[in-house]
């Protein structure tokens, strides 16, 4: 075979810039490949997703190293085989350090020229290696791949019906079921786990227990986006391929992905409830994603997108069983009945005179307790400010956790006992010198 002389050799440069080009297409493959074939065997318990920082730049940063280890191993990299060319010593060795690797290096023609066919087919090949491997991580990215709309059944329980009770958290307001399961004693419960917050940002978080149902329900404190500024244009960000990618890793890390590290989704929607009583901004709407089963457990949730972007999470963890269908059917029921504000006036006009009406005593009956708890709830939700109404919170919580001891009721002591230590905690957060403290911090002692 004859070789190409020395004039028809390409320049130097371009000669290892064109080596180069090829043998990154190479790594960023085998690179991307890996990562694609962990994501598959991993299945539901996890894997990789498509980053430019591990994908793109790390593939560029390992490029010298791996070049000069081709070299060393086996005189001549993938590009350099592509090329048909070698670069070697004077003596026609090859270099034995980095300083002979970078400056002594000669370029001569390859000893056995590849044929122009083998060429194509080797470069074909690496290229459908690194794009495939890459677009199978891109599908399994939420800043990249669309996502599904869907439309939820509007929802509206019989206001008669004791079932459940009409409550504002943060921005949204809606039903909630009040008793879950097939018997009357299963009550929800109410939980409040403390999160640095008020009086400067809303709650980080508020649970309800559905015993019945061997579920957990999570209300998460709303987050603003400052961009895009309406629903409309997020909606189309997340129902289309690359649109907004970087608003949409934002919101993957600050929102979605505290809930959701580590757990492979098999549903990912922009869902809106079409309710024609409301104004389009009104309309429950946003982000609904669900994992794939894990140890028989499933989390799914609702994050709705309010009419001055304010983002709150509506999470459920339930059973993958007969008990867990029950429980997501319920959440759903509760999206459809949804209201969403972009103030808190609505939510205060809302609560407020329900406050007013609340009557506690000694006689008021366990299931009137559980309530007025909720609409306590409500309360500081909506006003992470006022100290007097943690202070009404932890008075009625260590009157629950009375009489759930009493009763027997475990479950509902423990959830009680959470609630009256995390409104001690908020009150001091608040009004370090409020009168209320030391009764306050009895309580607390009292339920250690």
């Amino acid at each position: 075979m004859k070789l190409p002389s020395e004039g028809t050799l390409p320049s130097p440069r371009r000669s290892r810039a064109l080596a180069s080009a090829f043998d990154f297409i190479f790594l960023m493959g085998v690179l991307a490949f890996y990562s694609a074939a962990r994501t598959f065997l991993a299945g539901s318990k996890g894997g990789t997703v498509w980053s430019p920082e591990l994908h793109v730049y790390f593939p560029l940063a390992l490029l010298p190293f791996s070049s000069f280890l081709c070299h060393r191993l086996f005189g001549t990299t993938v590009g350099q085989y592509l090329l048909g060319i070698e670069w070697k010593m004077p003596n026609g060795g090859r270099a034995r350090n980095l300083y002979e690797w970078l400056f002594l290096l000669e370029l001569r023609p390859a000893a056995r020229e590849p044929q122009p066919a083998q060429r194509i087919l080797v470069f074909t090949a690496l290229l459908t290696f690194a794009l495939g491997a890459s677009a199978y991580l891109g599908m399994n990215d939420l800043s990249i791949r669309p996502f599904t709309r869907a439309e939820l059944p509007l929802f509206a329980p019989d206001v008669k019906d004791p079932r459940w009770i009409a409550l504002p958290f943060f921005y949204a307001t809606g039903a909630i079921p009040f008793q879950v399961g097939a018997e009357t004693e299963n009550l929800v419960e109410f939980g409040l786990p403390y999160e640095r917050g008020p009086p400067n940002r809303f709650l980080g978080k508020l649970t309800i227990y559905w015993r019945g149902l061997d579920s957990r329900l999570t209300y998460t404190g709303p987050l603003t986006l400052p961009h895009p500024e309406d629903q409309v244009t997020l909606a189309g960000c997340f129902t289309h391929w690359l649109r907004c990618t970087g608003i949409r890793r934002k919101l993957w890390k600050a929102t979605f992905s505290p809930f959701f590290e580590g757990k492979p989704l098999d549903r990912t929607q922009w869902f809106v409830v079409p309710n024609s009583f409301l104004p389009d901004e009104e309309r429950a709407q946003g982000i609904y994603l669900r994992s794939r089963p894990d140890r028989g457990r499933i989390r799914e949730a609702y994050f709705l997108v309010g009419p001055k972007m304010a983002i709150q999470g509506i999470l459920l963890d339930r059973p993958d069983r007969e008990e867990g269908e029950a429980a997501s059917t319920t959440l759903t029921q509760m999206i459809g009945s949804t209201r969403l504000t972009g103030d808190l006036s609505a939510p205060r006009a809302f609560i407020n005179p329900k406050l007013a009406r609340l009557k506690v005593g000694p006689d008021t009956k366990l299931p009137e307790l559980i309530a007025a708890e909720g609409h306590l709830l409500a309360k500081v939700s909506i006003e992470p400010k006022e100290a007097e109404s943690f202070y009404h919170l932890g008075g009625l919580g260590i009157t629950l956790f009375r009489r759930a001891k009493k009763e027997g009721r475990i479950e509902l002591a423990a959830s009680s006992k959470t609630i009256v230590k995390s409104a001690v905690t908020y009150l001091k957060d608040i009004d370090p010198e409020s009168k209320h403290l030391p009764e306050m911090e009895r309580f607390g002692l009292e339920v250690q």
